[in-house]
């Protein structure tokens, strides 16, 4: 994936702004057993960078850790927002 850095460049070639930069945090999964179960099917674009032998080992992980876990507790994400404007 392109840095911060790189995405501003192109878009400021394109006529564009930099505003602002900001981390959001979201809630993506209700616990890790639902995210065992999303990232079982390896849909997520960042996830098909990995092997399948580095998949594997860390999909296992990931189950055995919902499998411990007791209180389902949610799984948050931290994304970077980057604001650009166009000026009129």
């Amino acid at each position: 994936f392109p840095s911060l850095e790189e995405t501003v460049q192109a878009f400021s070639e394109a006529g564009f702004k930099f505003e602002s930069v900001a981390q959001v945090v979201q809630q993506t999964c209700a616990s890790l057993a639902e995210l065992a179960a999303r990232t079982r099917l390896r849909a997520d674009t960042t996830l098909a960078l990995l092997t399948d032998k580095e998949f594997a080992a860390r999909q296992a992980a990931l189950e055995r850790a919902a499998a411990s876990q007791i209180e389902p507790a949610p799984v948050f994400d931290t994304l970077v927002l980057l604001v650009l404007r166009k000026p009129a």
